[in-house]
């Protein structure tokens, strides 16, 4: 991971995995993707929305797997483990996700991670066929452990989130 996609006007600075390009897509702050494949499949993709809100971490969470829910009919929601953000105040409290649900090519797994900054809730969302996800996740998952939250100044000089498995591993 080499290239550095700051996202100033969001207060957010994460990093552009080796391979991996930005994609515009409407309604979301960014989306990054692996390239396209040439037979088609499915796209492992990060895509980064904000939501203005001073609800806590728990309502945001809430939100999202609700959310999942509906888009995704029939979705699975497999772990909800406890994540943590560095921020301009501090370390921020947030959750990661995991849910999957079928397609008619294949099974997505999505790991979302929700943070709530008092201001605005943060989703990171990455999907990927199931398939993929031994290849895939080591990338998502560091994207997410290099994101920085900040004031426009300050975002993307140091921390990361982590996750806490509840278990000793992250």
């Amino acid at each position: 991971m080499t290239d550095r996609t700051r996202l100033t006007a969001t207060d957010l600075a994460l990093t552009l995995p080796d391979g991996w390009e930005q994609v515009a897509v409407g309604g979301a702050d960014l989306v990054i993707a692996f390239p396209e494949r040439p037979d088609g499949s499915f796209r492992p993709n990060l895509v980064v929305m904000r939501e203005p809100s001073t609800e806590p971490v728990t309502a945001a969470s809430s939100a999202a797997i609700a959310a999942s829910l509906v888009i995704h009919p029939g979705a699975h929601v497999l772990d909800v483990a406890l994540a943590h953000a560095v921020g301009a105040g501090g370390v921020l409290e947030g959750r990661r996700i995991v849910y999957g649900y079928e397609t008619k090519a294949t099974w997505v797994v999505v790991h979302q991670w929700v943070f709530a900054t008092g201001s605005v809730h943060v989703n990171l969302t990455a999907s990927c066929a199931v398939e993929d996800t031994p290849f895939v996740a080591p990338h998502s998952d560091g994207v997410v452990a290099g994101v920085v939250f900040g004031d426009g100044e300050t975002a993307g000089e140091t921390g990361g989130a982590v996750t806490d498995h509840g278990d000793g591993t992250r």
